[in-house]
């Protein structure tokens, strides 16, 4: 026979059976259980598929309605700021190169530049249209590759002078 433990010695007072009686019973329904175990329930296998089915599509409305979906920023084009201005100002403009670079736009004009340069004086600033841009970060600092309009005539390489490009009111060597 199998020793009883004191809780099952205590189960057994207050059920009003002996130490003896109480462990034939616990004798048989072991042997009971070892000659037909209990079934489990039997499923089909569509029932775990269901149920896990159940199981996201019920956690994903709780996350929507924990988390609503943020809005999407409403972005504002202002288009009047340069079709306001005359037309010698379109490429050259008075109001200094501070501001941002608008891209280019299909049938905005093409700036024509007309100047002489002597002995490193003269020549002209010109806000060209942007027509491709990319910022790329690298460990702290940041690239900017972009790719400008200059102008629809054929120029030597040699007629761009390297140190007059500038960056908004900063000449790329200050970079």
């Amino acid at each position: 026979m199998i020793p009883l433990l004191p809780y099952e010695r205590r189960l057994a007072e207050i059920l009003g059976v002996s130490q003896e009686e109480y462990q034939q019973w616990k004798a048989i329904t072991l042997a009971h259980s070892i000659q037909k175990p209990a079934q489990g329930p039997v499923c089909g296998p569509l029932v775990p598929i269901l149920v896990n089915l159940a199981i996201s599509v019920g956690i994903t409305l709780l996350s929507s309605l924990l988390f609503p979906a943020q809005q999407q920023s409403r972005l504002v084009v202002r288009r009047s700021s340069s079709e306001g201005r005359t037309s010698n100002q379109r490429s050259s403009p008075r109001f200094g190169f501070d501001s941002i670079q608008e891209p280019a736009r299909v049938g905005q004009f093409v700036p024509v530049v007309i100047a002489k340069r002597e002995n490193n004086l003269g020549g002209v600033r010109v806000a060209m249209p942007l027509l491709w841009s990319q910022m790329l970060a690298y460990n702290g600092s940041v690239m900017f590759r972009g790719i400008f309009l200059a102008g629809a005539a054929n120029m030597a390489a040699d007629a761009w002078d390297p140190r007059g490009w500038a960056f908004g009111n900063n000449t790329l060597g200050a970079y």
